[in-house]
């Protein structure tokens, strides 16, 4: 009985709190990174990309008053995530 009410448990688990999004990244040689501070198109080739749809602060789970985007690639060493944020011109 244990083992059954063990084994329901566990199935719930794993459907009750699936993701809504999967990424599935693409290994991308470590010669395509350049770590300079900019994006570069080479670098975003293969990417995810992640949109940014919650912000803590100053809201607390709130829409961004900014549009923001995620990036995620790896290389066989490293995971490389980058953000691009968007604001007003100054």
């Amino acid at each position: 009985m244990k083992n059954i009410l063990a084994l329901a448990l566990l199935t719930f688990s794993f459907l009750g709190f699936t993701q809504d999004k999967t990424l599935t990244l693409i290994k991308t040689p470590a010669a395509d990174f350049v770590i300079d501070g900019t994006l570069s198109e080479t670098e975003l080739l293969n990417a995810s990309q992640i949109d940014i749809i919650y912000e803590h602060l100053p809201g607390y789970n709130t829409e961004p008053s900014y549009k923001t985007v995620g990036f995620v690639n790896y290389s066989q060493e490293f995971v490389y995530i980058a953000f691009r944020a968007f604001r007003d011109d100054v």
